[in-house]
């Protein structure tokens, strides 16, 4: 109401300088009015009742968008009006000096997304340091996502689903071979932000000594596969191990691969541990056309962990 009785009161040149009551005001005012504006009474009553409630998880939510309205009407904004800079780093560069540039490079930008379905992110995650997928969680969503950022969890998911990197390109993990090939633009038509299965970790985990029990086998049987994971990094954490397997030739259009099986491996720093998996041949037929049940058809077909991979041939 100040902010608005001063400038009713004043003559401007131009419209710009109707801006907040004109450009003489102390920022501390101009803070205050734009948090008088976005927060009114009915937020105020509705935080100390959260709070009342015990609540306070959601309540400090709007807390938090008051302080940084207060910040943008202190510092940012007279600074964005007279140099045009929209960047953080042009900012401290600007106000500064350019030794701002270099502190900000060691500053790490966390993006979280709360939200139940993907996103296109663009350039944002390129940028970001880390991008934590949140989904959509419950009152205790601020502390579990702190527990991540700051280390107190290392975490340990895998994405089931394949997020998209653009419009349309709605793509599922075990999508045919026909569908890597751009008719406009070449072979990149996939091309997701990641790929189902992708997740991170604090920790760093690497396969080796994959082996198979046989390399031929029949369609009744039972295939072994064993293969070494190791935690190369500093702490403890759990790492996914993931079994795909792809048929290289069959009757019909063959997805280019499948995930048949994968385990949950917790592991010190510096440990390894060998994993054994037992692959049903059967689970690897499809049901052809005409036919009621699931037949498996002979051939070659590439087992993958990781980056190492194995062929094995099922015999008739």
């Amino acid at each position: 109401m100040w902010v608005g009785k001063k400038a009713g009161t004043q003559s401007f040149d131009n419209t710009e300088d109707y801006f907040l009551g004109g450009r003489d005001l102390g920022w501390f005012v101009i803070g205050a009015s734009l948090f008088a504006s976005n927060i009114g009474s009915e937020h105020l009553v509705g935080l100390a009742g959260q709070g009342a409630s015990g609540d306070y998880v959601a309540a400090q939510f709007e807390i938090l968008a008051a302080l940084m309205l207060l910040i943008l009407g202190w510092v940012f904004v007279p600074f964005y009006l007279k140099s045009g800079v929209y960047t953080m780093p042009e900012f401290l560069e600007k106000r500064y000096g350019t030794g701002a540039r270099d502190y900000l490079s060691w500053v790490s930008i966390v993006v979280v997304l709360s939200q139940n379905r993907p996103r296109l992110l663009g350039d944002i995650a390129e940028n970001a340091s880390a991008v934590i997928l949140a989904y959509q969680p419950g009152s205790m969503r601020g502390m579990a996502i702190a527990d991540v950022i700051y280390g107190e969890v290392n975490p340990s998911g895998r994405l089931p689903f394949t997020y998209p990197r653009y419009e349309h390109g709605i793509s599922t993990y075990d999508h045919a071979y026909a569908d890597e090939v751009d008719p406009m633009y070449g072979t990149n038509g996939f091309n997701p932000q990641w790929e189902f299965g992708h997740g991170l970790s604090y920790s760093e985990f690497t396969y080796a000594n994959l082996s198979l029990g046989r390399d031929s086998v029949f369609k009744d049987d039972t295939l072994i596969v064993l293969v070494e994971l190791e935690n190369n990094g500093s702490r403890t954490g759990k790492g996914v191990v993931q079994v795909y397997i792809s048929d290289e030739v069959a009757s019909l259009v063959p997805s280019v691969k499948r995930l048949r099986d994968f385990e949950k491996i917790e592991l010190d720093e510096n440990q390894s541990k060998s994993v054994t998996f037992h692959i049903d041949i059967h689970d690897l037929g499809f049901v052809h056309p005409g036919e009621a049940s699931k037949s498996v058809e002979s051939g070659w077909f590439t087992l993958s962990v990781g980056d190492l991979s194995a062929r094995f041939f099922v015999k008739q």
